[in-house]
């Protein structure tokens, strides 16, 4: 493997997770629309939870693949689903709020990846995130589940599906990393735990990593390293510091 000269990290269940939340949060439609409904002040009908959830269903990339893997906003996904409601446009913010609130509530951050990110620090090896948002998560609660979580990056280092305008495994996101890193594809090291990190970034032309927290066998989708632990990105630079 190459010398690090810039680290990009997939972030959702390679940083972080949100604690006994599935990758596929349609099972938690009901609770979350319960959730909405009661910050919106509109009675959540069987007629209301049914359109909430085929509103829902529409934009779960999980279930539903997208052209050119497209984004979109919060903000255009939950006006969809208010007028689905006929509740008013000024809903729109609180709407947005609680939906997610509903997710947030049990953030938990891998330790390795705080000693990877302040270890890399340290190394001044240029660091920065790229990562899909659920339902086009507002960037305001990315970043402040970063400050939680204890990973503390500027702003600009932090690329969502929404600022690209694109979803992985489209190359777009892993170019506008490099650029944002200073760096050029070929020298810029992505890791991330999905099939979508590495397709996109070997189409981007990054190294890519995927790291595989699970005891079973490794998918062969292309990446250029397997590790378990991001503890095993670091190692190549410790052995050269002894």
């Amino acid at each position: 493997m190459r010398d690090l000269v810039a680290i990009g990290f997939d972030l959702g269940d390679t940083l972080c997770e949100y604690a006994d939340v599935p990758l596929n949060w349609e099972h938690e439609y009901p609770a979350a629309l319960a959730t909405v409904a009661q910050a919106c002040h509109v009675e959540l009908s069987t007629d209301r939870l049914h359109r909430g959830i085929q509103v829902l269903s529409c934009y779960n990339t999980r279930r539903t693949p997208r052209p050119e893997e497209r984004e979109y906003t919060a903000a255009q996904i939950f006006r969809e689903l208010i007028d689905s409601w006929g509740a008013p446009p000024e809903t729109l913010a609180r709407c947005i709020s609680a939906f997610f609130s509903h997710f947030r509530q049990r953030l938990r951050v891998f330790p390795d990846a705080l000693v990877a990110i302040k270890r890399l620090t340290a190394l001044h090896v240029p660091t920065a995130i790229l990562t899909d948002v659920p339902y086009g998560m507002p960037k305001d609660l990315v970043l402040s589940d970063l400050a939680t979580a204890g990973i503390s990056l500027s702003e600009h280092l932090v690329i969502t599906s929404t600022d690209v305008g694109y979803r992985k495994p489209n190359p777009a996101g892993f170019r506008v990393l490099a650029q944002q890193l200073r760096v050029s594809c070929d020298r810029l090291t992505f890791i991330g735990n999905e099939r979508k990190d590495v397709v996109g970034g070997n189409a981007a032309g990054c190294q890519t990593v995927l790291l595989w927290r699970s005891n079973e066998t490794p998918p062969p989708w292309g990446q250029d390293r397997v590790i378990r632990s991001l503890h095993e990105l670091l190692e190549p630079i410790t052995a050269r510091q002894h």
